[in-house]
């Protein structure tokens, strides 16, 4: 098994209910970046799911892995969460990184790991934590061959959506809008599962065959011509 998900948590005991909202807000977008720059079947031990636990108190175990899954406690003081949520994004992100370096190198002792793949995906993603732009396989281009349909699904910290690109035969963008704001992965997996084109419109279904958008795109053709 490749990895699939690689996530962080704290104790929701110890912290108020908005300060675990906020970190699982900061820690998520982490997970996205991570996962959007990492390369197809990378390999963490063959586990597919790896959590890393912030956690206060001492414990002698520190890597545990059971099934498909492989905990790593990160041991931190009392205020690290604290002060991380207070930061810059651009520093809690580098400081996501260097855990995630940390249980990575010490994970790789005893279990396979593509850990030069890990690293310099780390190392890119210092440079990129602003978001990133990934077109979806709904994109299509137009039997005339004149146009094409970009469906890009756009992810920062503070926000999402799922816009529609037009582009002329010389790649060209001529039109541009947001089809849905504030999204997530799961709308994008859920409502935009598949396409088609119906004449000169392309249309959108979701996981349970229905419509959920229609892009008529007969006068880009004209304006093509």
């Amino acid at each position: 098994m490749f990895i699939n998900r690689i996530t962080f948590s704290i104790d929701k005991r110890k912290h108020s209910e908005q300060d675990c909202i906020e970190f699982n807000r900061i820690t998520s977008y982490h997970e996205e970046l991570l996962h959007h720059y990492l390369p197809k079947k990378v390999n963490l031990g063959g586990f597919g799911f790896f959590s890393n636990k912030l956690q206060t108190d001492l414990s002698s175990i520190k890597i545990k892995p059971y099934g498909q899954c492989i905990d790593y406690f990160h041991q931190v003081t009392e205020n690290t969460v604290t002060e991380f949520l207070k930061t810059q994004p651009a520093n809690q992100i580098g400081l996501l990184n260097d855990l995630l370096k940390k249980s990575i190198s010490e994970i790789s002792i005893e279990h396979k790991v593509d850990t030069e793949i890990f690293f310099e995906t780390i190392e890119h993603i210092k440079e990129s934590y602003l978001g990133f732009e990934k077109k979806m396989n709904i994109s299509k281009t137009h039997k005339s061959r004149k146009i094409k349909i970009e469906i890009i699904r756009v992810v920062s910290l503070n926000f999402e959506h799922i816009i529609c690109r037009i582009l002329n035969k010389s790649n060209d963008i001529i039109d541009e809008w947001i089809l849905e704001n504030n999204t997530s992965i799961y709308d994008c997996s859920y409502s935009y599962r598949k396409s088609k084109w119906n004449e000169n419109n392309l249309e959108i279904y979701d996981r349970f065959d229905k419509i959920h958008k229609t892009i008529d795109v007969i006068k880009y053709i004209e304006q093509s011509t």
